[in-house]
């Protein structure tokens, strides 16, 4: 599930905003190493992240939680709604949707996921297709 790890922790939500996409949607006050500040025509490859590791340890642990949200694993549900940190009324896919908001406003991860989840086994396509969707 790295493809979903690379949206949940791309680099930026804006060219000038120097956190990255989940620290900004969790209010966590931490600058990202994976910076950039790229054209709109760039596309989405170079806005993802690769390599979770460039993240501080708080950034990976939050990215790992959304992960185990969106695949729908029952206790990081529950952890999630201790945490107190709201789900839009237990609304787990406007969030992930939420997610697909782009750097610069003009590429689309919810494609580049779509075009990824074609090499993905057909097992593993059905049960997550949800998370292909709108």
């Amino acid at each position: 599930m790295d493809d979903i790890l690379a949206i949940i922790g791309k680099k930026r939500i804006y060219p000038f905003d120097p956190r990255s996409h989940i620290a900004w949607l969790l209010s966590i006050k931490a600058c990202c190493s994976l910076r950039s500040s790229l054209p709109p025509e760039a596309g989405c490859e170079d806005f993802l992240c690769k390599d979770v590791g460039e993240h501080s340890s708080q950034i990976r642990m939050a990215m790992f939680a959304l992960l185990g949200l969106f695949l729908k694993l029952p206790n990081c549900v529950c952890i999630w709604r201790l945490s107190g940190v709201p789900i839009y009324d237990n609304n787990i896919e406007q969030f992930w949707r939420s997610m697909h908001s782009d750097a610069v406003r003009m590429p689309s991860y919810l494609d580049w996921l779509k075009e990824r989840a074609d090499g993905w086994s057909a097992p593993i396509r059905a049960h997550f297709r949800y998370l292909l969707e709108n």
